[in-house]
């Protein structure tokens, strides 16, 4: 009699897991698979590439590009290959001077678990010390990818890149700082959403979270010659300094702007003197608007 009471316990029980299962892979499924998928925890999307710039022609004046990290975990790296593993990176990397070196063997010693040797290194060296790994060569070093922005443009001056006072930088998380970069930061990085966003005074109205071209009315050609006319007059007069804005007399638009001295926001060399006068593509008059200090002296 005992038995036949267990059996039927276990009978009834049995069928109320059953139909409890049933209730919730039938029933309920679709609730408790929207109310389990709720609670995961997803990884958000990575941010799209900061937007290019460019000029009114399309000429890029800023972009963003993959540059990489010269890394290294001196854990991973042989006591008695470190010598080695310093000579091959001293041959990719151009390291004349013996103080370069022995910063890098320092580094390559130093028992940590991570340290960084570059900050950022030229695609060609990434390429050359990715084959350097391949063949075994580096043990312990490891290449970083970072997003960069580039401003690939020289401007009119010593050690500047085209229109930097315009355009502004961006810190080392993306963000902009100043200028353009900073005024137009949420059309840059497609936050903004679908608001239109008119550029300076002129410019094609932009729309879209796709992250299209930013484009200004500036002329990079006209504003390199402006940037070079200006860095030449503040030169030959010693002004503290000289400032040039050059309009469209027609719709108003900002053809050029520039004030030397100027940012320094990439190393270039192109101080060059131009003394004809500028003229836009259709060959349109133009009026100079410039400024000048009184000389220092």
């Amino acid at each position: 009699m005992r038995m036949v009471v267990l059996l039927l316990v276990f009978a009834v029980f049995g069928s109320a897991a059953t139909v409890r299962l049933g209730y919730w892979q039938v029933v309920a499924a679709s609730e408790l698979a929207a109310r389990a998928e709720r609670g995961m925890v997803r990884p958000a999307p990575p941010a799209p590439p900061r937007a290019e710039i460019r000029d009114r022609d399309g000429r890029v004046l800023a972009q963003s590009a993959t540059l990489d990290k010269l890394e290294v975990f001196p854990i991973l790296v042989p006591a008695d290959r470190r010598d080695e593993v310093v000579e091959t990176l001293a041959e990719i990397m151009g390291l004349r001077s013996g103080a370069d070196r022995r910063a890098y063997a320092e580094k390559l010693g130093s028992g940590k678990e991570w340290a960084r040797l570059e900050r950022q290194i030229t695609p060609a060296q990434s390429i050359d010390i990715r084959l350097a790994k391949d063949e075994g060569l580096l043990p312990g070093i490891t290449l970083n990818p970072q997003r960069v922005r580039i401003y690939p443009r020289p401007g009119g001056q010593d050690d500047a890149s085209l229109a930097s006072q315009l355009l502004g930088f961006v810190d080392a998380s993306g963000n902009g700082m100043s200028g353009i970069e900073r005024l137009y930061d949420d059309r840059l990085t497609g936050t903004e959403g679908s608001t239109d966003m008119a550029t300076l005074a002129g410019a094609t109205v932009v729309t879209g979270t796709e992250l299209p071209p930013l484009r200004l009315t500036i002329d990079a050609k006209l504003q390199r010659q402006l940037e070079a006319e200006l860095f030449s007059a503040h030169l030959t007069t010693r002004a503290k300094s000289v400032s040039a804005i050059v309009i469209d007399p027609y719709t108003g638009a900002i053809l050029a702007s520039a004030s030397v001295p100027g940012s320094r926001s990439a190393l270039r060399s192109s101080a060059i003197s131009l003394c004809t006068p500028a003229r836009s593509s259709s060959s349109e008059r133009l009026r100079f608007v410039t400024l000048s200090s009184s000389a220092s002296e």
